[in-house]
């Protein structure tokens, strides 16, 4: 991964939050991890963070709060690609049946992992994906040769964010 990325992830399980920082800080190269889905506050700030500073949005699917306080996944990835968010977007459920796959990709994740996968595995699709995403959007993105003159890496290996993948 480029260094500095900002990683925000949402899940309402502490120990999967626990989890995924850990990981993601001692194997992803950033210390720039947040964690959100304690309760339905942090969800809405999660959108926040990852709408103006976000470059990866893990979420879980199904976040239960109790009562009649259930949000899905897929209705949070519709909302951030409303709000113009052009990162990776990944969910991370124990639900990935070809089903469940299918509704992850078509609401917009652009990767899916099962909560039973090893995080090192995990995170390293994700730096694939990652890397994936940003030469797509690279590819697509109108670039002048004076920006590629000045980066100390390829025009392929230079996220349109300015992250060197």
């Amino acid at each position: 991964f480029p260094s500095g990325l900002n990683i925000c992830c949402l899940d309402d399980s502490e120990a999967a939050r626990r989890l995924l920082y850990h990981n993601l800080v001692a194997h992803a190269q950033t210390d720039a991890v947040r964690t959100f889905g304690a309760n339905e506050e942090e969800v809405a700030e999660f959108m926040d963070v990852v709408l103006t500073e976000g470059d990866i949005a893990i979420l879980d699917q199904h976040l239960e709060y109790g009562g009649d306080t259930n949000l899905l996944g897929t209705d949070i990835v519709a909302k951030l690609l409303q709000g113009g968010f052009q990162g990776l977007i990944c969910m991370r459920s124990g639900n990935t049946a070809d089903d469940d796959v299918s509704k992850y990709r078509t609401a917009g994740a652009h990767c899916v992992f099962g909560k039973d996968i090893p995080m090192k595995q995990m995170i390293a699709r994700m730096k694939e994906a990652y890397h994936t995403h940003c030469v797509e959007r690279h590819s697509t993105a109108s670039i002048r040769v004076e920006d590629i003159a000045s980066s100390s890496c390829s025009p392929a290996m230079m996220c349109a964010c300015g992250h060197s993948v």
